[in-house]
């Protein structure tokens, strides 16, 4: 195993290009074919892992609600995570979880821990790809979009049908965008990494 995807249950996954994106461009995921996608922290040492998804650097701490964190002290926001609506990770991130899980603290959103546990690390590549449509809300749907959340059974069974039918070219009936979408700028403190297009 090189890589796991996590995702939600109402989570449509096109395993198919993930895998064939991972094989063609992992770890580094720099290449013309994915820049009009992606964005990744420049220069960074020898790649030690890749944590690949739709980040969001200024979202604010839960203090009320479902999502509540009474434990939360690091700082006024969240720590820059990958929305958990689905993302990617490597094996080595994985092991590192694995052989630390008792010296991590756990929050009750699984996305903003792993954020957490992952911040700190040396090397990991953190690449935001506006394909993952991973928010509270779906942003609409591209034909390109590598994991869709919020979807119904009928809504996957549909773009499964429109796959199915178009060679695995069309994932959508329609395109449309009904929320714009935004290029995490790894160049600035995560309070400004965030402007919607």
């Amino acid at each position: 195993m090189k890589y796991v995807i996590k995702c939600d249950d109402d989570s449509f996954v096109r395993i198919d290009l993930i895998v064939k994106n991972l094989n063609a461009f992992a770890p580094n995921m720099n290449a013309p074919e994915l820049n009009k996608f992606v964005t990744f922290k420049e220069q960074l040492p020898t790649y030690k892992g890749l944590y690949w998804g739709y980040f969001n650097g200024h979202a604010e701490v839960f203090l009320t609600g479902r999502w509540q964190e009474k434990g939360w002290f690091l700082c006024d926001k969240y720590l820059p995570y990958a929305l958990g609506g689905g993302y990617v990770i490597s094996r080595r991130i994985v092991d590192y979880i694995a052989q630390n899980m008792d010296l991590l603290s756990y929050y009750n959103a699984e996305d903003v821990s792993m954020g957490v546990w992952t911040a700190s690390l040396n090397a990991i590549n953190r690449v935001h790809d506006v394909r993952f449509d991973t928010e509270w809300k779906s942003r609409g749907c591209k034909d390109n979009m590598l994991i869709r959340h919020k979807q119904t059974s009928s809504d996957m069974f549909q773009m499964y049908k429109s796959l199915a039918q178009s060679d695995g070219r069309k994932l959508c009936g329609t395109e449309e965008i009904n929320r714009k979408t935004y290029f995490y700028n790894w160049n600035v403190l995560p309070s400004a990494c965030c402007k919607r297009n």
